[in-house]
């Protein structure tokens, strides 16, 4: 197991939603990424923890699915000067965060991301991966690139259990630098996911992308 991620420890509470992030879908409905949430209070602390030392100066953080916001006040705390927004599609989940949020001067909960401005540390964790209904490609690249239409240059991306490849996506290929990447087992159903953190670049680059998603 990947260094970063031992601070995890248990599976946590099981609370059935709606789902965590989600995007439009073609027909202008909006696409469940995550069905099922499975949270609890300072859930990956060693991914939070690298989050500040990669932006210490962030002054806005996405937690994008934050289910009923555990990981957005552990990011409060983490970030303790910076404006800290967690979205979620399930609006009980939403309902809840809210109800539970003490830091109601910088800390802040939506159902829709697309009016929330830009951040600078976006964290996307245990949200483009599903066991019970395996992700398509499709709905995995639209969410990134609903996340990147809301990244400044710079930001940096963490993406943990991921159903394919970020790099196989045009937006990231073409928008992104690798700081690190990796991949690990899901002790459920004992298969891998990918892994990684990711920086804005300032001007895209073009990269030829492999056609078809890499699983």
């Amino acid at each position: 197991m990947d260094a970063e991620i031992i601070g995890e420890t248990g599976f946590g509470r099981h609370i059935p939603t709606l789902g965590y992030g989600y995007v439009p879908s073609s027909n202008g409905n909006i696409e469940c990424l995550q069905p099922l949430s499975m949270t609890r209070p300072n859930r990956f602390p060693k991914i939070y923890q690298r989050a500040a030392k990669l932006k210490p100066d962030a002054k806005r953080v996405l937690s994008f699915g934050c289910s009923t916001g555990e990981e957005v006040f552990a990011l409060a705390d983490i970030f303790p000067g910076a404006e800290i927004m967690g979205v979620d599609i399930d609006h009980r989940s939403i309902r809840i965060a809210r109800e539970k949020n003490k830091h109601r001067d910088r800390v802040f909960f939506q159902d829709d991301l697309g009016g929330t401005g830009k951040y600078d540390v976006c964290l996307c964790l245990m949200v483009l991966f599903c066991m019970e209904y395996p992700l398509k490609f499709e709905p995995f690249e639209k969410a990134l690139t609903v996340i990147n239409k809301h990244l400044n240059p710079g930001a940096v991306l963490m993406i943990y259990t991921a159903e394919f490849n970020p790099f196989q996506t045009e937006v990231i290929a073409n928008g992104y630098e690798i700081i690190k990447e990796w991949m690990h087992k899901h002790n459920r159903n004992k298969k891998e996911y990918f892994d990684g953190y990711y920086r804005k670049r300032e001007n895209e680059v073009v990269v030829k992308v492999v056609d078809g998603p890499l699983v």
